[in-house]
């Protein structure tokens, strides 16, 4: 009974792993669903149909859960970037525009940051890298990207 158990805490401990760590193989997650499917073949192997059945129904569920878990958390890291209504590397507000200036908060080489007014948004350089603490000047807004380029550069 006590590999049957252990089989069971191995599955559910590799799928807890893959909603963690969400390599994007899915391979703990699949290790995971096999542990849990040898426990319930070695407990109707061993212990008869009562044991088995029960092992299976608590199986069944875990993995059920676990994978709705790991499906969610797949599905939300793809969807969300960052926070704050913005996706990796896009701005929705309507708080910085064309001619803002301000002081690149990390390389942009060519995406980064840039600290434009009070926020720190990611931005883009519309032209090679501007090195951190360069200050840039926005030239473009266009489908949730924000172009910058040097501040003292007149293209």
């Amino acid at each position: 009974m006590a590999f049957i158990i252990i089989l069971m805490l191995v599955g559910i401990s590799l799928m807890l792993a893959e909603i963690l760590v969400a390599s994007g193989i899915g391979v703990a997650g699949i290790l995971g669903l096999l542990s849990l499917a040898a426990s319930c073949f070695y407990a109707f192997s061993e212990f008869g149909s009562l044991v088995g059945t029960a092992v299976t129904v608590f199986d069944v569920a875990a993995a059920v859960v676990l994978t709705i878990f790991i499906v969610r958390s797949r599905i939300r890291k793809k969807l969300s970037g960052s926070r704050g209504g913005r996706k990796k590397g896009i701005f929705t507000d309507d708080s910085v525009s064309v001619g803002d200036r301000g002081v690149s908060v990390s390389e942009l080489s060519p995406d980064g940051t840039a600290r434009l007014g009070s926020e720190t948004v990611p931005v883009t350089a519309l032209e090679g890298k501007i090195d951190r603490g360069a200050d840039v000047e926005v030239v473009l807004i266009e489908d949730g990207r924000i172009y910058v380029k040097p501040a003292n550069d007149d293209f």
